[in-house]
C-alpha cells in the first residue's frame, strides 16, 4: 500500500516507502502490517571521451571535466579499471602516453557504476631543436648545424646575432649588461673567452662590450699566457643560451614545466628530423641510442614558461633586477645557472624532443641458453694435456667449433666478445662430466672481417682464445 492505493505486480523504479498490509475485513477487523523501504539509486552514466593524440612539444594535455548524467560528484580518471590505481581529476595535465578509465559510482550496496576508456597518446612530432654548449662556442675550429646548414663557430655566432635588434645581443639588463655586437672583434672575443669557469654572481654597473678591456678585467681570468676565460659560469651559460636562441629561433618557444624531459639523437646528420630508435641488447643488458634526460625544477618552471622566459630570467638575475644578491624572483643564481646549462645541453648538436616523464628503457641480461651436447662435426687432432680448449677453423666463416676437455665435473660458460667488450654470444653447458671431449657449434654468420674473443669459464678457471672472422667476400 502507498497512500491508500493497493497495487500488485507493479515494477517500481523510484524510492518509496510501502506498507505490507492484510486484514480479515470482519468486525472486529483483524490485521497485520510491515513497513518496506525501497531505495532506488540512480546509476551514473559517464560520457565517452574521444581518444586524443598530441605532440610532445606542446606542454601536455589538460584533462577536461567529466560529463554525463546522474554523476555523484566523485567522478574521476583512474589508471586501473573499476576506480583503482592512480587517480586524476579534471584540470590535471598529462604529458605521457596513458590509458585512463573514466569512472563514477554511487558507493552504495549494491554499487551502481559506469565506466568509459580514454587513450591519450603523446608522440614526438615536428622538427628537432638545436643548441650548442659554451664549450663549442669556445672552439675556433668547431663545426655545427643549425638544423638546415653547416657552419663554422665564427659563422654560427655571426648568424645568431642577426636575431637581435641592431645585430647586438644584450646579456643582463640596461645599466648592468654585457653587449655582443656583430663585429669580428666581438665574435672573436666570444670564442676566446668561452667556456666559462666556476664562479657566479651579478654583473657590475655599466654597459660594456665583450671586446672592451674592462670586460677582460672584470669577468675573466688568465691561466698561462693565452688561456683567458670567463670566470662567471652563469654569464657564460647565458651567452651560450642567447646565441642558441638566435641561431635556432624555435628553441625559445620550447615550453618548460617542472619535471624531466627526454631528447633523442638524430639519424642522418645535419638536417635530419628522424630520431634514433633506442633498443635493448638482452645479451649485454646495454641500451643503444638511449635518450638523454634533463630535469627542470618547479622553482624555475614557476618563473619561466618557456626557454625565452628562462633567458629573460637569467638576464634579470645577472642584472640584479630585484636588487637582491644571490637570487632573482626568489630563485637562486645556482638554480638558474643549472636550468640554463641543461637547455644548452639538451639539444646539443640538434636533437629531437621526445616528451616529459619518459622513463629509461628497461634492459636486463637475459638468461643464457642452456645448450645440449652435440656430436663432433669435424674433429681435429685430440687435445694434448697442455691444451685447455680449442676454437676452429681460424679464420672462420659462418660457424665456429669450440672444443674442450677438463679433468673435473663443472658447468662451462661459453662467451664470445668483440674487441670493444660487447658480448655477442652467451651459452651454458651444465652437463659436463670430467674427461669428456665436447664440441659446441656456434653460429656467427653476421660477423665479418673482425677479431673476436672466445671465453670459457669453468668452476675453477677462465680461459680466452682470440679468433678472426673471414671477410664477406671470402665466404
Amino acid at each position: 500500500w502507498h497512500y491508500g492505493l493497493n497495487r500488485t505486480h507493479v515494477k517500481l523504479n523510484t524510492t518509496i516507502k510501502l506498507y505490507i498490509y492484510d486484514a480479515t475485513g470482519t468486525t472486529p477487523n483483524c490485521s497485520d502490517e510491515e513497513v518496506f523501504d525501497l531505495t532506488v539509486n540512480k546509476t551514473p552514466v559517464v560520457d565517452d571521451l574521444a581518444d586524443k593524440t598530441i605532440c610532445s612539444n606542446i606542454g601536455g594535455y589538460t584533462l577536461p571535466a567529466i560529463t554525463g548524467t546522474n554523476l555523484t560528484g566523485n567522478e574521476a580518471y583512474w589508471t586501473v579499471s573499476g576506480g583503482t590505481g592512480t587517480k586524476f581529476v579534471a584540470g590535471d595535465k598529462l604529458n605521457t602516453t596513458i590509458k585512463l578509465y573514466i569512472y563514477d559510482a554511487t558507493g552504495t550496496t549494491p554499487n551502481c557504476s559506469d565506466e568509459e576508456v580514454f587513450d591519450l597518446t603523446v608522440e614526438s612530432c615536428g622538427e628537432p631543436l638545436c643548441s650548442y654548449t659554451q664549450g663549442y662556442y669556445g672552439n675556433s675550429g668547431g663545426k655545427s648545424c643549425d638544423g638546415v646548414s653547416q657552419y663554422s663557430t665564427y659563422n654560427l655566432i655571426d648568424k645568431a646575432l642577426n636575431y637581435y635588434p641592431s645585430d647586438e645581443m644584450r646579456i643582463g639588463i640596461a645599466g648592468r649588461s654585457i653587449l655582443i655586437a656583430k663585429t669580428a672583434t666581438d665574435i672573436n672575443k666570444v670564442i676566446e673567452y668561452m667556456p666559462g669557469g666556476k664562479g657566479i654572481g651579478e654583473l657590475s654597473a655599466g654597459n660594456i662590450y665583450i671586446s672592451d678591456a674592462s670586460f677582460k678585467t672584470l669577468y675573466t681570468s688568465t691561466v698561462g699566457k693565452n688561456n683567458t676565460k670567463i670566470v662567471n659560469k652563469l654569464l657564460a651559460q647565458t651567452i651560450a643560451l642567447g646565441l642558441n636562441i638566435g641561431m635556432y629561433n624555435n628553441l625559445g618557444t620550447f615550453a618548460l614545466q617542472a619535471g624531466t624531459f627526454a631528447t633523442a639523437a638524430l639519424d642522418g646528420g645535419c638536417g635530419s628530423s628522424i630520431a634514433k630508435v633506442r633498443s635493448c641488447d638482452p645479451l649485454t643488458g646495454k641500451v643503444t641510442n638511449e635518450y638523454q634526460f634533463y630535469t627542470i625544477t618547479s622553482s624555475v618552471a614557476g618563473k619561466a614558461s618557456d626557454v625565452n622566459a628562462l633567458f629573460a630570467l637569467a638576464n634579470r638575475a645577472l642584472g640584479n633586477a630585484d636588487t637582491i644578491l644571490g637570487s632573482e624572483d626568489g630563485v637562486s643564481l645556482e638554480t638558474i645557472h643549472t636550468a640554463v646549462d641543461r637547455i644548452n645541453n639538451a639539444f646539443d648538436e640538434c636533437r629531437m624532443f621526445i616528451g616529459w616523464g619518459i622513463e629509461k628503457l628497461p634492459c636486463t641480461i637475459s638468461a643464457p641458453t642452456v645448450l645440449a651436447k652435440v656430436a663432433v662435426v669435424e674433429e681435429p687432432a685430440l687435445l694434448d694435456s697442455s691444451v685447455d680448449f680449442k676454437v676452429y677453423p681460424v679464420p672462420f666463416g659462418d660457424v665456429i667449433n669450440v672444443q674442450y676437455r677438463f679433468e673435473y665435473d663443472t658447468n662451462v660458460t661459453i662467451q664470445v666478445f668483440n674487441l670493444q667488450g660487447g658480448l655477442i654470444y652467451g651459452a651454458i653447458d651444465n652437463l659436463y662430466n670430467h674427461g669428456e671431449l665436447v664440441t659446441k657449434q656456434i653460429s656467427l654468420a653476421r660477423t665479418f672481417d673482425q677479431a673476436l674473443i672466445v671465453r670459457l669459464i669453468t668452476n675453477k678457471e677462465k680461459l680466452n682464445k682470440n679468433i678472426v672472422a673471414k671477410s664477406s667476400s671470402q665466404r
